[in-house]
């Protein structure tokens, strides 16, 4: 038996071992909660020199020099929770989601994320579609920008040749929201623990995005440092078979956070791997760092951003990003963020390479 099916098996045994071992109490009534938010973006094309036309997801912007894009995206979500006569907490998610994409071009709503949670002294164990235990773990600028960083790439096509998947852009290949088993330990010590298990992409409740088995993993780590707060978090993925070449293909990260005073810090180093289409032997990297400083309903920032493509028998790729970003509360659960993102795509093909500003601003209301 392989090591990935050991794990796979030894998760499952604990968790449904676990899951008798609760000591007896008078069960409740399950509680609902709808929550959710919509955001939309006004942005432009400051300026944009070279590129190619649009391509990948998604393909509802990309506009040239000067153009005008507006954008929505949005979720309801649906929480239940229950607890069980022997004490065993337990919820259902669902998520409905209206957005931008090519299929509905944002005036459509469909389903998104579905799944069961249960949970115990032991842990917490989930199953159905959800983000995995890597994507849910991470630290870097991605968590406390006030602009996404990758926003650049819906509207002014920022893509190149080789450096057009997300895990070039600052993210390590994941299963999405592919249906999966996700187990959580107890965080003891500040220390917390997971892995997330797709038996296979064309399992139904969720949209398949990857060849054959996916692994994702990790590891947080919180504590208060000098009156701060700091996190720390390693992530890992495993592809089954989707290299060029047939091998797995492998990404991990590392990243921490601080945390003090209003003022906070982030970083993030990533190893993107192999990509699943292009050249084998093929390599990524990133990596990421920024500032941000909050007082009141106020919040500033700036982030920096460098990804690398390491191309067999050819010269590299390399993607660098500032976003200088903002944001106002305006109270009651709306806030008014606004950003400008400069991008320099130095692709190794000519025809490919792009560079250029882009303005946005962001009108988020949340409930």
């Amino acid at each position: 038996m392989t090591f990935k099916k050991s794990l796979v098996l030894t998760t499952a045994l604990t968790a449904v071992g676990a899951l008798a071992a609760t000591s007896a109490i008078a069960a409740g009534k399950p509680k609902i909660k709808i929550s959710g938010y919509q955001e939309t973006f006004f942005a432009m094309n400051l300026d944009r020199v070279a590129g190619q036309t649009g391509t990948g997801t998604p393909t509802y912007a990309n506009g040239g020099d000067g153009s005008l894009t507006i954008l929505q995206y949005g979720e309801i979500r649906f929480k239940v929770k229950g607890k069980t006569d022997n004490g065993l907490k337990w919820g259902v998610r669902f998520e409905s989601v209206a957005g931008n994409d090519a299929a509905t071009n944002g005036k459509k709503v469909s389903s998104d994320e579905a799944h069961m949670w249960v949970q115990g002294s032991w842990g917490r164990l989930e199953i159905g579609g959800q983000d995995g235990a890597a994507d849910r773990v991470r630290e870097s600028t991605k968590n406390d920008i006030t602009i996404d960083q990758r926003f650049a790439a819906v509207v002014a096509d920022t893509r190149g040749r080789r450096l057009r998947g997300a895990e070039d852009y600052g993210s390590i290949n994941d299963s999405s929201d592919d249906t999966k088993l996700t187990y959580w330990t107890p965080r003891v010590s500040g220390f917390r623990g997971a892995y997330s298990y797709v038996p296979s992409a064309g399992a139904l409740g969720s949209v398949g995005t990857n060849s054959g088995s996916f692994h994702e993993g990790s590891v947080s780590y919180k504590t208060k440092v000098n009156g701060g707060k700091l996190r720390v978090a390693l992530r890992g993925t495993i592809e089954d078979a989707a290299a060029p070449d047939g091998s797995d293909v492998e990404a991990w990260s590392v990243g921490a956070s601080y945390a003090i005073k209003g003022f906070k810090v982030s970083t993030e180093y990533l190893d993107t791997g192999e990509r699943r289409a292009g050249t084998a032997g093929d390599e990524g990297s990133a990596w990421d760092i920024g500032v941000s400083y909050s007082q009141g309903p106020w919040k500033v920032g700036i982030a920096y951003w460098d990804a690398q493509h390491e191309v067999s028998g050819a010269s590299d790729d390399e993607y660098q990003q500032i976003t200088i970003h903002g944001a106002y509360s305006l109270g009651g659960g709306l806030t008014i963020s606004a950003g400008l993102i400069s991008f320099d795509n130095d692709d190794s093909t000519a025809a490919s390479a792009t560079d250029g500003e882009v303005a946005v601003v962001k009108l988020l209301a949340k409930f």
